[in-house]
C-alpha cells in the first residue's frame, strides 16, 4: 500500500534542505581534512630543507676539514629522517657519516658500523642499487683494513647482485677494487685484466674520477709486471685526468709515482720536473709530509745532475721542514746529501760540518748502518784535505761498522781505502796504517768532533 502524499511541495522543500545540509557537511569535512594535511606537507617541505641545509654545512665543514663537526651536520640531518620516518633518506646519511669516517678520518671500523647501519635499510626497503653502491664501500673498507679476502668477497657479491639489475657505475667500482685486491695479493696480471674491465664501464658512466682512478691503477699493475714505459705512459693519462677533475691530491700522487718511475727509467731530467711540480702541489693542498718527500726528491736529482745550486735550495727547504716536523733520521740523511752537495763545489768545512751533525743524530738514532755510511764520506772529505791519518780512520771505522750490519756502502768504503792505498803507496800506507791503529781514536776525535768511539 502507498502512502499519499498530503503537501508533496513540502516534502520536495524537506529533501532539498537534506541535500544543502549534507553537501554542507561534506565541504566542511573536505574542507577540514585539507586543513589537517596542509600543516603536515608544510612540515616535511621544511624538515627537508632543513635536511638540505644540514647536508650543505656537512660539505663544507669537509672542506674546512672539520670532519668531526661534518658528522655531527649528518646525525642532525638523520635525527630529522627518523622523526619522519624516511628510511631511504636515513639510509643516504648513514652511508654519508661513513664516509667521512673512511675517506676523511681514515678510520674503517667506524664507518663499517654505519656502512652496516645502512645496508640493513636498503635491503629492508629493498633499494638494490643503493645496496651495491653500500656493499662496495664495505669492501673498500676492508680493503684498506688490510682484510683482503673480505672485501673481494663482498665486491664479488656485488656483481652478482647487479646481474638482477644493471648497474654499469658499481659493478665498475666493484671491478676496480678486485682489481685492487689482486694487486695487493701479488697478482698483477689478474688485477690488470680486471681494471681493463672496469676502464670502459667508467667511460661510458661519464665518472671522470673513475676513469682516472683505473687508469692510474693500469698504470700501477703494468709496474708490477717490470713493463715500466707503459707504467709510465698510463700514470701520464692518469695525472692529465685529474688535473682536469682538479683532484689534487690525486694529482700529486701520481706526480710522485712519475718522478720514481722517471728515475727508474733513467729520465732524471723528467724526474727533476715531476719532483718541482710536485714541490709546489703539496704546498697547496698543505701536506708537509708529500711535500717534503718532493723536496728530497728534488734535491738528490738535481744533486744527480750536477745542478748543486738548486740542489742546495731544495735540500735546504727540505731540512727546515724534517726539523719543524722533528723527523731525525730523514734530517740526518738530508744533512748527509747537503755535505755532499758542500763537496762538490770545495766547500770542505761546509761539508764536515753537515756529515758532523748527521752523525750525531744517527748515533743518538743508533743507526749503526748511516754512521758508518756518514764515516765513508767524512774520510773522502779529509782525503781532500790531505788529512791523511783522520781519513784513514774514518774508513777503517767505517769497515768495521758495515762488515756488521751488512750495508751495501761496504763495497763503496773498501774501494774507497784500495784507491786511497794506491794514492799513497805501499809503503807510506802501511806506515799510516800501522800509526792509525795505534791512535784511531785521537784522529776519530779529530776527524769527527765525538769522543766516546
Amino acid at each position: 500500500m502507498y502512502w499519499k502524499l498530503r503537501n508533496p511541495q513540502s516534502a520536495i522543500r524537506n529533501r532539498s534542505g537534506w541535500l544543502s545540509r549534507a553537501l554542507a557537511l561534506l565541504l566542511i569535512s573536505i574542507a577540514s581534512l585539507f586543513q589537517r594535511q596542509a600543516p603536515a606537507q608544510e612540515i616535511w617541505q621544511s624538515s627537508q630543507a632543513q635536511i638540505r641545509i644540514h647536508y650543505r654545512n656537512a660539505e663544507s665543514f669537509q672542506q674546512l676539514g672539520d670532519y668531526e663537526a661534518a658528522i655531527r651536520a649528518y646525525e642532525s640531518a638523520l635525527a630529522l629522517q627518523r622523526e619522519m620516518r624516511d628510511r631511504k633518506g636515513q639510509s643516504v646519511s648513514l652511508m654519508a657519516i661513513g664516509d667521512v669516517y673512511l675517506f676523511r678520518l681514515n678510520q674503517p671500523e667506524p664507518a663499517l658500523e654505519y656502512y652496516t647501519q645502512s645496508l640493513d635499510i636498503k635491503r629492508a626497503i629493498e633499494d638494490r642499487k643503493g645496496e651495491a653502491d653500500v656493499l662496495n664501500q664495505m669492501a673498500y673498507a676492508h680493503y684498506t683494513s688490510g682484510q683482503l679476502e673480505s672485501a673481494k668477497q663482498l665486491y664479488l657479491e656485488v656483481r652478482q647482485l647487479i646481474r638482477r639489475k644493471k648497474n654499469r657505475y658499481a659493478e665498475a667500482t666493484a671491478l676496480n677494487g678486485l682489481g685492487n685486491c689482486a694487486l695487493a695479493t701479488g697478482q698483477p696480471q689478474e688485477a690488470l685484466r680486471y681494471y681493463q674491465e672496469a676502464l670502459p664501464l667508467r667511460q661510458k658512466e661519464k665518472h671522470r674520477h673513475g676513469v682516472g682512478n683505473t687508469t692510474y691503477n693500469i698504470g700501477r699493475a703494468y709496474e708490477a709486471l717490470h713493463d715500466l714505459e707503459k707504467a709510465y705512459d698510463y700514470f701520464q693519462q692518469a695525472l692529465a685526468l685529474r688535473q682536469a677533475t682538479l683532484d689534487l691530491r690525486a694529482e700529486l700522487v701520481t706526480l710522485m709515482d712519475l718522478a720514481r718511475l722517471a728515475l727508474r727509467l733513467n729520465r732524471q731530467a723528467q724526474a727533476q720536473a715531476h719532483y718541482v711540480e710536485a714541490v709546489e702541489l703539496a704546498r697547496r693542498v698543505k701536506s708537509d709530509a708529500a711535500e717534503l718527500e718532493a723536496l728530497m726528491g728534488a734535491g738528490s736529482v738535481s744533486l744527480e745532475l750536477n745542478q748543486t745550486e738548486a740542489a742546495r735550495r731544495y735540500l735546504s727547504d727540505a731540512l727546515r721542514l724534517a726539523q719543524k716536523l722533528s723527523l731525525r733520521r730523514v734530517e740526518s740523511a738530508i744533512r748527509v746529501q747537503l755535505g755532499v752537495v758542500d763537496y762538490q763545489v770545495e766547500r770542505y768545512e761546509a761539508a764536515l760540518e753537515q756529515h758532523r751533525q748527521a752523525l750525531v743524530i744517527t748515533r743518538e738514532l743508533k743507526d749503526h748502518r748511516a754512521v758508518g755510511e756518514a764515516l765513508v764520506n767524512l774520510g773522502q772529505i779529509h782525503m781532500a784535505l790531505k788529512r791523511e791519518p783522520q781519513a784513514l780512520a774514518c774508513f777503517q771505522q767505517a769497515l768495521s761498522i758495515l762488515k756488521q750490519t751488512g750495508s751495501p756502502a761496504l763495497s763503496v768504503a773498501e774501494q774507497r781505502v784500495a784507491a786511497f792505498q794506491q794514492a799513497l803507496g805501499e809503503e807510506r800506507f802501511q806506515q799510516l796504517n800501522q800509526d792509525v791503529s795505534v791512535n784511531r781514536l785521537i784522529y776519530l776525535h779529530q776527524a769527527t768532533g765525538l769522543l766516546d768511539w
